[in-house]
């Protein structure tokens, strides 16, 4: 699975395998697990963005972006406004990606929080802090 990059973009950390992941903004949840060949999910964090790409028996795509700030093209994106790192006892280590809409919608919150539950979620949790300073409007 390979993301449609804007110009200028460079993928700065790459997960082929996310092995859970949800959304959440009220009053939606949504679970995707990863069990290759059937359903996969990957991670790339690039120096715009963090974009998740799932697909379904690798013919069903849905990719999902979360943007610094300032990074993105269009005031209707999600925006990121924290991030964390945390480690639950049943599925271990997980990354929270908690992003803001600028376009208000009919079907949910204007919040959204991915989890991403993978391996080394912390590597990935620094690039993000790489990219995101406290005069952006991101906290960690």
């Amino acid at each position: 699975m390979l993301p449609a990059l804007r110009a200028g973009e460079t993928v700065l950390l790459f997960r082929k395998w996310v092995w859970l992941l949800s959304l959440n903004s009220f009053p939606g949840y949504r679970v995707f697990f990863s069990l290759p060949p059937l359903f996969e999910a990957g991670l790339y964090i690039t120096n715009r963005r963090v974009l998740v790409l799932a697909s379904a028996f690798r013919l069903i795509t849905q990719e999902m972006s979360q943007w610094y700030a300032g990074k993105s093209d269009t005031a209707d994106d999600e925006f990121i406004t924290r991030f964390e790192v945390g480690r639950s006892s049943l599925l271990r280590p997980y990354l929270d990606v908690v992003s803001t809409c600028g376009k208000k919608r009919w079907y949910r919150s204007p919040e959204l929080r991915l989890r991403l539950h993978m391996q080394d979620a912390e590597a990935a949790y620094r690039v993000i802090a790489e990219q995101n300073t406290p005069d952006q409007g991101c906290s960690s």
